[in-house]
């Protein structure tokens, strides 16, 4: 499957889901773990067809690298491994364990400028090491622009004022 049908067929489909249901932990689970595979998926159709694009020696490389241009992906990717392997140890993590995560709701003055737009009664909330809040169906979503970022920079994806023309990967 190419990056772009992963997009149409399981990402687009789990935000949609997540934020059509604010709060719910297991659509917020399987957004954030969608949105990190179209990491991987992006990595390795670059590799096949796009040489020299990235100097990732692999899509764990490649995640990084997209952690360091972008802080929203940054903490997506560290709720991906902490899904994954429950608590974090190795590295810098920005969230260490799953009590970092839970159904919650900000106060005005508490939540990131970013993210108001997200502010609902209940939402699914995680407090990095710094003891700074995040409305994580936030971070998924801006994550997920900067991985089309990438795909409008590899040619996968068409920007919206030229829509009517076909992904180049089709």
């Amino acid at each position: 499957m190419n990056p772009v049908d992963f997009l149409n067929t399981v990402v687009e489909p789990n935000i949609k889901a997540m934020l059509d249901t604010p709060g719910d932990l297991r659509l917020v689970h399987n957004a954030v773990s969608s949105v990190d595979a179209l990491a991987a998926h992006i990595y390795h159709w670059s590799v096949a067809n796009r040489r020299g694009y990235t100097n990732a020696k692999d899509d764990t490389h490649y995640r990084q690298l997209l952690s360091d241009a972008d802080d929203d992906f940054s903490l997506l990717r560290d709720l991906a491994k902490m899904h994954k392997h429950v608590v974090l140890r190795r590295g810098k993590p920005r969230i260490s364990d799953p009590s970092q995560q839970h159904v919650g709701s900000l106060d005005w003055e508490e939540i990131e400028w970013s993210d108001l737009g997200f502010g609902k009664s209940q939402n699914v909330l995680v407090i990095d090491d710094s003891g700074k809040a995040r409305v994580v169906e936030a971070v998924v979503v801006y994550s997920l622009h900067h991985l089309q970022r990438e795909m409008i920079a590899l040619e996968l994806l068409i920007p919206s004022n030229r829509r009517n023309q076909k992904p180049a990967c089709t």
